[in-house]
């Protein structure tokens, strides 16, 4: 796509109720003419892979918002954090313990790191079909069952913006000399003002991801990597880093977070301030229409009988572009860069359409039964065949909803007759599922 055509495409007047966190918002723009920090490690400009200079400055003041004992920028967003924080906390063969809402980021870093999955199964909200919190005791009750358990990898806040008891969940998995990771990819901008939770950095976790563009002013692709206590090897995670990310990181991507984190280090208090300010009115004039998760309050839910058609309405008729629709829920994603404007179009929008909540419920996602590891079905010689044939065969690529990309089955384990269900019940509720390709699956051959 040439710029011109992305210019033309996103000059609608349509209003992003969707990352990145920045929401086009001339506001919040660090840079008026880009092309003058495409530069490259030249004297002054410092390193992303060996900082001493402006870089390290940069992951100094990141620690320092958030509490970490050492940050890193990450030009490959969360994915790249969450390979390299994983890839630095295991060793071949050990064996993690992992939420079943997990980024498909997570699924592959199994496989690469060579090691066996624990799945933990979160609360699931059958009314709207999403995941919800993590269970401590669920993760006492793994911890039980396999002691040798090295990792523990929880996603908080989820994707609607649901938190997880990290404190709990920390000390149980301190109890047993293991290490938590904490993908905080949607939770960037927790911490910043008493409205949102705080940071899992401060809860007690060992390692945290967060994702800048999803929910704060900075460009796609930028994240941090948050090494929080004296029981991570922040060497390895450093080395980890060097091989998932380019050694050639964009300084565009690089400015773009160091806008951010100054732009938070003076204004945050004003800023969170006006945002929630803004939710506040937002809520009380549509009432019942949005959801409120247990944390997140600018994650707006909107429960209807079908996404697909209420996402469809808000894009043709009020020119609103939501961030996903799930089978009956669309998600709009907010941040310090939204406008008056933007919500009250929201609020004008939902109000004309008035959608009802579905008196469906969709079945939480069938428990995986694993054949082998992914590491072992990554190697594994493949083939396609109809996923109503592939009952009984084992899987040979993930196959998950994107957004917000969370596996329905990864690697290594069986298809079943529950999964073929699940997955045909999404897709007749109108849901994309990547990973089937002409109603086909990858299995092992």
């Amino acid at each position: 796509m040439s710029v011109e055509q992305t210019l033309r495409t996103l000059a609608n007047d349509t209003y992003p109720f969707h990352m990145p966190g920045h929401k086009r918002n001339p506001a919040f723009a660090f840079c008026e003419h880009p092309i003058a920090l495409d530069t490259t490690e030249v004297t002054g400009s410092d390193n992303l892979h060996d900082a001493h200079g402006i870089l390290a400055d940069s992951m100094a003041l990141a620690a320092r918002l958030v509490g970490a004992r050492r940050s890193f920028l990450l030009v490959g967003g969360a994915t790249a954090g969450l390979l390299a924080g994983i890839s630095a906390s295991v060793r071949r063969g050990d064996t993690v313990l992992v939420a079943r809402n997990c980024h498909r980021a997570v699924a592959h870093a199994l496989a690469l790191a060579g090691v066996h999955p624990v799945w933990l199964q979160p609360e699931w909200n059958a009314s709207l079909g999403v995941y919800g919190a993590r269970s401590p005791d669920t993760v006492r009750q793994a911890l039980t069952a396999h002691p040798e358990a090295t990792l523990t990898i929880v996603t908080s806040p989820t994707y609607e913006g649901v938190t997880s008891d990290i404190t709990a969940i920390a000390d149980t998995v301190h109890a047993t000399g293991g290490l938590l990771l904490v993908d905080e990819a949607h939770g960037a901008h927790f911490g910043y003002a008493k409205d949102f939770p705080p940071s899992a950095v401060t809860l007690g976790a060992d390692i945290v991801v967060q994702s800048l563009h999803k929910t704060l002013p900075a460009p796609t692709q930028t994240a941090l990597l948050h090494a929080c206590s004296s029981r991570t090897d922040a060497a390895r995670l450093a080395r980890q880093l060097a091989v998932f990310q380019t050694s050639s990181p964009s300084y565009l991507l690089m400015a773009g977070i160091d806008n951010c984190l100054r732009l938070l280090d003076r204004e945050a208090d004003a800023l969170f301030a006006a945002y929630s300010k803004r939710l506040t009115a937002f809520r009380r004039r549509v009432g019942s229409l949005v959801l409120s998760p247990n944390a997140d309050s600018g994650k707006l839910i909107i429960p209807c009988e079908n996404g697909a058609t209420l996402a469809d309405r808000l894009r043709t008729e009020f020119r609103l572009e939501t961030e996903m629709s799930g089978a009956h829920h669309v998600l709009a994603m907010t941040s310090i860069a939204d406008t008056d404007e933007g919500f009250d179009r929201l609020a004008t929008a939902l109000t004309a359409i008035a959608p009802a909540p579905s008196t469906e419920s969709i079945p939480c996602p069938p428990a995986p039964e694993i054949v082998c590891t992914p590491a072992e079905a990554a190697d594994a010689d493949r083939q396609w065949m109809p996923l109503t044939e592939a009952v009984g065969r084992t899987i040979a690529e993930e196959c998950y909803a994107y957004p917000p990309g969370i596996p329905l089955a990864v690697p290594g384990e069986r298809v079943t007759d529950a999964l073929v269900a699940h997955v045909q019940a999404l897709q007749n509720a109108g849901v994309e599922i990547l990973g089937i390709a002409d109603e086909k699956i990858a299995v092992i051959a």
